[in-house]
């Protein structure tokens, strides 16, 4: 399965915060252990002020592939 991070923030979007259990369901629906989600908190959907932490999640999860 291809590796996915479903990465969103504390704040995002009403349409990603709502789908956000979809997303996981349908990722265990498909088999895909590679899938992770995580959130950013006290951000927004454009990662205002967290962009060092996004960066950091995002190499820490590929660094685990």
């Amino acid at each position: 399965k291809i590796p996915v991070l479903d990465l969103y923030a504390r704040d995002d979007l009403k349409s990603v915060l709502s789908t956000s259990q979809q997303r996981v369901a349908a990722a265990k629906k498909a088999g895909n252990t590679h899938y992770q989600q995580m959130i950013i908190k006290d951000t927004g959907h454009f990662f205002e002020g967290k962009e060092d932490e996004l960066t950091q999640q995002t190499a820490d999860w590929l660094n685990k592939l």
